[in-house]
């Protein structure tokens, strides 16, 4: 059996419809059946490199581009709101209580 997968957030960062896609996806792989997946061409700072290193190599993805989208993004990367910003050790010690905290 072959099926399309049709999605906006593949491996979009800081989303959970993310993992449910990719954990449905690599279940389908598991059971036998040959998947393709359709997904927005994000911007390289927006991808969560684990869930992209998670999907199964069996899975054939087409990136697609979408001009509103492209468009909001260079808008966002222009102002640096995408950007890394050095962070302070009270950030860090922040993120690192929110992450114990949160396991």
């Amino acid at each position: 059996m072959k099926i399309l997968y049709i999605t906006s957030t593949l491996t979009r960062k800081a989303n959970s419809a993310s993992i449910r896609n990719v954990s449905l996806i690599n279940g389908l792989i598991k059971n036998g059946v040959e998947v393709d997946v359709l997904t927005l061409n994000w911007p390289i700072n927006v991808i969560d490199d684990f869930l992209e290193d998670s999907v199964s190599d069996k899975v054939k993805i087409y990136r697609d581009e979408l001009f509103i989208l492209n468009k909001y993004f260079n808008n966002k990367l222009k102002k640096g709101m995408y950007l890394e910003k050095n962070n302070s050790f009270y950030d860090k010690v922040k993120r690192t209580i929110k992450s114990i905290i949160k396991d």
